[in-house]
């Protein structure tokens, strides 16, 4: 398609180099306002214009509007306080205490912009991986095969708790390059544990208590399973070998009872998972 370049000088918007090249021209050759508009075919305002631009500002660009911020370096600053007072709200929460505060509204992409601007990275709050070895895992299977065992003589048993904060919250805010240091509500308040017997085909019993599980409390739950749920049978019968995670309260386990032998399942395995 053709360039029409009388369209190009006429209907365009002059560039910055011919700007420069009429100053040039004015002020180096003393041409007249007149000569040169007839030399770049623009009217005597608009090279007045120029002139005067310069004259003002030193340069010969546009002036561009400098959009007015919404939101003031305090607010700003006030969000950046937010989250280091707060590192475990989510972006909503202060969304919610931003325009309690400033009785402004403010949008969560916008809250998550200054954050970045500030340098404020999304980080874990709490990191935790299982290793297990190879070698447990070959341990764990020859003791199973060395008992007479089935699906239904299995039982799998673990402690697990339970509290308001630490299940939910598992991400924070802090500055790229730092460590997150948790202060303020992320607490471990009392909580609920509860320890669950798991059979061939669904939970068998739950028992909970406040607070964690200690030796003497799980002690007290395995015997109550053993003398009083009625599921346990003596070895190899139903329910009468034990799976558990190997944890310190399940270190030295005794038997329930001198008298109850024949009720107590005969093997206790316990497979080791090193968090």
């Amino acid at each position: 398609m053709p360039i029409d370049i009388e369209q190009v000088v006429l209907r365009l918007h002059a560039s910055e180099n011919t700007k420069i090249h009429t100053l040039y021209n004015y002020y180096y050759h003393c041409k007249t306002v007149s000569e040169i508009a007839k030399i770049y075919v623009k009217d005597t305002a608009t090279i007045r214009n120029w002139i005067r631009r310069f004259k003002q500002t030193g340069t010969v660009s546009r002036v561009v509007a400098t959009p007015k911020r919404k939101f003031t370096v305090d607010h700003r600053l006030w969000i950046r306080k937010f989250f280091f007072n707060n590192p475990l709200s989510f972006l909503d929460e202060a969304q919610a205490a931003f325009k309690e505060r400033w009785k402004k509204h403010i949008s969560v992409s916008h809250i998550w912009g200054i954050l970045n601007a500030f340098g404020i990275r999304w980080k874990a709050a709490e990191r935790r991986a299982m290793h297990i070895k190879e070698t447990d895992i070959m341990r764990f299977t020859f003791e199973v095969n060395s008992l007479d065992w089935s699906l239904y003589s299995i039982v799998f048993l673990d402690e697990v708790s339970f509290d308001n904060c630490g299940m939910v919250r598992k991400r924070s805010y802090a500055l790229k390059g730092k460590k997150l240091l948790v202060r303020g509500d992320y607490q471990r308040l009392p909580c609920v544990s509860m320890l669950s017997f798991i059979g061939c085909n669904s939970i068998l019993e739950n028992y909970s208590t406040e607070g964690t599980f200690d030796r003497h409390k799980f002690i007290e739950c395995c015997r109550k399973f053993v003398l009083e749920s009625g599921h346990v049978k003596r070895y190899p019968g139903a329910n009468s070998i034990w799976i558990l995670d190997g944890a310190a309260i399940q270190a030295d386990y005794v038997p329930l009872s001198p008298w109850h032998c024949s009720t107590v399942p005969s093997c206790l395995l316990s497979f080791f998972q090193p968090n």
